[in-house]
């Protein structure tokens, strides 16, 4: 993605940094991420799977992938 220069400016951004995009009441913003905890909650968690441990929400995805494969 190509982000306009006076925005990369503007954010202190770099080649191969990461950034966050979120959106709320139909307003994108665009933010550096400062590391895995940024990212986080950048990614919203579906209902089905809010509160599991790691391990049983990779257990339940490849579950589905099998499913997905017949």
């Amino acid at each position: 993605m190509t982000i306009p220069k006076p925005v990369r400016d503007a954010l202190g951004l770099s080649k191969g940094d990461s950034i966050v995009f979120s959106v709320d009441d139909g307003r994108a913003t665009i933010a550096k991420a400062d590391g895995l905890i940024a990212l986080a909650a950048s990614v919203p968690v579906p209902e089905a799977v809010k509160g599991l441990a790691w391990s049983q929400v990779l257990r339940r995805a490849h579950r589905h992938l099998g499913e997905a494969r017949r």
